[in-house]
């Protein structure tokens, strides 16, 4: 689908104020999604073509049948629009999109240009607002020195937010996951209004760590709190063992 040829998404939903809620529930190949899920984590293919699914190379916990669906709080539209699949509400946007191991380098260009991708796509459907993105990158680590993937990764993500001035104070809440597959699988959760940052006083905000951890810092914060008047939803990046900018109790959950 065009995003010339698209209907207006439909109005805002009235009523709670928090956005969003997440719930684990069973909806393998057979079962379809809740007509409000914007996006559904998996570990199985799950055999339809729902744009708004994901399957990502990890081994889940709780059971491959389960998936985590993150829910809005009205029915969505969903669809494909080349590579990428997306669901949106009115007010809130679910993207992913993935880009296999053979046409991932340079990793430094790959990054910027999805970047750049995922927020005109969005923007051009009113949600100007990244509030959270999920990487999932394989063989992160792989690398020495400024050649590690996740470094060069890093690079040309801070290449598409430089192009905006100001950019460290209104990046998304983010992690980058590195399984066993090769590639990288992108998912970004953008919304019509801005969250608000959230930075952790005990650690280095990311986007100010020093220059061992590469040539560009990564370009994310610890937090964002999406907006609403009558209650909250925190989105957190998950960088909790850090005290400053060091890992601390390696090894240790």
């Amino acid at each position: 689908m065009n995003l010339a040829e698209s209907a207006r998404p439909p109005s805002p939903a009235k009523g709670r104020a928090a956005p969003l809620r997440i719930a684990m529930e069973d909806v393998a190949a057979g079962r379809s999604l809740p007509d409000e899920a914007l996006c559904a984590f998996q570990a199985q293919a799950a055999g339809d073509a729902d744009p708004r699914r994901v399957t990502v190379p990890l081994q889940p916990l709780l059971g491959a049948e389960r998936s985590e669906l993150w829910l809005g709080r009205a029915p969505v539209r969903s669809g494909r629009d080349g590579a990428v699949g997306w669901a949106e509400n009115g007010e809130v946007l679910m993207l992913h999109l993935q880009v296999p191991e053979a046409r991932l380098e340079p990793i430094e260009d790959t990054a910027c240009a999805l970047y750049r991708q995922i927020a005109a796509f969005a923007g051009a459907r009113g949600y100007a607002h990244l509030w959270r993105v999920w990487h999932y990158l394989g063989g992160i680590t792989q690398g020495e020195g400024d050649a590690e993937r996740y470094r060069r990764f890093c690079a040309g993500r801070h290449r598409a937010f430089a192009a905006h001035p100001g950019f460290e104070a209104q990046v998304p809440a983010a992690t980058a996951i590195g399984p066993a597959d090769g590639g990288l699988i992108l998912v970004a959760l953008a919304g019509r209004q801005p969250g608000r940052q959230v930075e952790n006083p005990a650690q280095t905000s990311a986007f100010h760590y020093p220059r061992s951890y590469g040539p560009r810092s990564p370009s994310f914060s610890r937090a964002v709190l999406l907006p609403g008047s009558g209650g909250a939803r925190l989105l957190v990046s998950g960088t909790a063992s850090i005290v400053g900018h060091a890992s601390v109790f390696p090894g240790d959950p």
